[in-house]
Order: C-alpha cells, then sequence, then structure tokens
C-alpha cells in the first residue's frame, strides 16, 4: 500500500499498519475520493455464509469448498491441488467479484477500490472447468540447476523442504503448473468480468 520494498519498512508479515509512512490510501483520500483508509481482508466470513445458503455442506474452507464435491490429487506437497467441490459461479474470487460490481454500480463520486482475489495461490484448488484448462503433459518444466538450491538462503531451503517441494516428482510439478495457470486463466476471466461491468457504468 505504501509502494516501498520491504528493505526500506522492515515488515515481513501482513497486516503490520505503518501510521507515519503515506499510502496510497491517504493520497487518494486527501484527493477526495472515496477509498478505504486500509488493505482491505476478504470477507471471508460473510462468503462462507453466502454458499452454506446455497446448500453447500461439509464446507473445508473458502478455497476448496465442499469436501464431497472436490477432487483433490494426493501427492507429497503440503498445499492441496485439484477441483473446488463449488461451480465457478460459488467461489471466494466469484462473490468478491459480484461484491465489487454492486460497489461499482452504487458509487456516486471518484473511487479507488481494492479488489483481493485469492488466485493465484496456494492451495492450487480451483472451480471446474478451470482444472482442466492445461494438460500438464504438455507444460514444460520450469529451468532447474542441480543444487541450485545449496545457494539459497536457509530460510529458502527449509521453507521448500517443509512444504515437500523437494519430494515431488516431475509429473506432479506438471499437474501443480497446470492448475496454478487455470488459476490465472480464471482470475483474468473474472477481471473481465469486473472491467465489463465498470464500463457499462460509465
Amino acid at each position: 500500500d505504501t509502494g516501498l520494498h520491504v528493505q526500506t519498512h522492515g515488515v515481513r508479515t501482513n497486516g503490520v499498519r505503518l501510521p507515519d509512512i503515506p499510502s496510497i490510501y491517504g493520497l487518494l483520500g486527501g484527493a477526495a475520493y472515496q477509498a478505504p483508509k486500509e488493505h482491505p481482508s476478504a470477507a471471508t466470513d460473510e462468503y462462507l455464509r453466502w454458499i452454506a445458503g446455497l446448500g453447500y455442506t461439509d464446507v473445508a474452507g473458502p478455497i476448496i469448498g465442499d469436501r464431497n464435491k472436490a477432487a483433490i490429487i494426493p501427492m507429497p506437497y503440503r498445499f492441496e491441488v485439484g477441483r473446488a467441490g463449488l461451480s465457478s459461479d460459488h467461489s471466494l474470487d466469484a462473490f468478491t467479484i459480484q461484491e465489487a460490481i454492486r460497489q461499482v454500480r452504487r458509487q456516486k463520486q471518484p473511487f479507488a477500490m481494492w479488489i483481493r482475489l485469492h488466485g493465484s495461490h496456494d492451495p492450487y484448488v480451483v472451480p471446474a472447468p478451470w482444472d482442466t484448462l492445461y494438460r500438464a503433459s504438455d507444460l514444460p518444466m520450469p529451468p532447474y540447476r542441480p543444487g541450485e538450491y545449496e545457494t539459497k538462503p536457509a530460510r529458502a531451503k527449509r521453507a521448500w523442504q517443509a512444504q515437500g517441494a523437494d519430494q515431488l516428482s516431475d509429473e506432479q510439478i506438471r499437474t501443480i503448473l497446470a492448475h496454478y495457470y487455470g488459476m490465472v486463466s480464471y482470475a483474468d476471466h473474472l477481471v473481465g468480468k469486473f472491467l465489463m461491468a465498470l464500463h457499462s457504468a460509465g
């Protein structure tokens, strides 16, 4: 929100306020824009109530959705990979875009809006048909040089091993990539939906 690198302000976790450093929200608010006062959090509780009203049960969380309907692919990776147990119109990101469009249609003055989408981010779980948009076997492996992690900081190596990433086969890495790319395309689709609504609102 400040436009500064972590090396400048020293904050390395989310949710830490920096009251003495100007933020984009403060600058916009001072220029008569309607803008949030800080980086907004996702309305997860509100979303979970919404999908419960749609009949989803055994909801594991806002990303995976209904575990009875999800298709999670077994692998040694720490984060889930697979198809979400909800439709693409009922995901957290779809809900977020719907709420953003409603806010745009209510605006009467210049405004700034922060739209926080989950994808593409772990867990790599995305609703159909976006989970099969890319074929894993068609994807090239990321460039890798044997021993390259030996030169990384200890923190990076510990995280890599704690996630089980050092145990993944080439096929599993391609499967993760296929779902990751599906999440990117899904997010692109939702952003396009928002931009069309923004254009229609004038």
